[in-house]
């Protein structure tokens, strides 16, 4: 019998960068500006960037570790204004907030665990940091 396992670290930053930028509401905020943090200095606002915080596996099936695995991710959206930053959090949070299905090959549903406002006086720009919690089945 042979069991698909996924590997101890999962990396889904490919398939969450590319589930994004399929939508149009969210490319018409940002375009192509969705990378890993940290922002890059001279970055074209608004942009995004993302983090992962923690990948937590499951060890209950018989061969220890098993097929699921709960990541979280934060997503930053950076911007000139606060409005402007929530706006394109909100673009992310429509098509990302309670999404289950396919990212990638594999099997996910996505919630929204928190979201926070924060100015950045060293920057002068708008930041509004998600958290999702990202639920992976293989």
């Amino acid at each position: 019998m042979t069991i698909n396992l996924l590997s101890p670290f999962v990396d889904l930053d490919d398939e969450l960068t590319a589930f994004l930028l399929q939508f149009p509401g969210v490319v018409d905020e940002i375009g192509d500006r969705l990378t890993p943090s940290p922002l890059p200095q001279a970055s074209v606002l608004p942009a995004v960037t993302y983090s992962d915080v923690s990948d937590v596996g499951d060890h209950t099936g018989p061969e220890g570790r098993g097929a699921y695995h709960l990541l979280r991710y934060q997503i930053d959206s950076w911007a000139d204004s606060k409005h402007e930053a929530r706006r394109v959090d909100g673009k992310i949070r429509v098509v990302l907030d309670g999404y289950r299905g396919a990212m990638g090959g594999r099997s996910v549903v996505a919630i929204r665990k928190n979201t926070v406002s924060i100015y950045e006086p060293e920057t002068t720009l708008w930041h509004v940091i998600s958290d999702y919690l990202i639920h992976i089945e293989k």
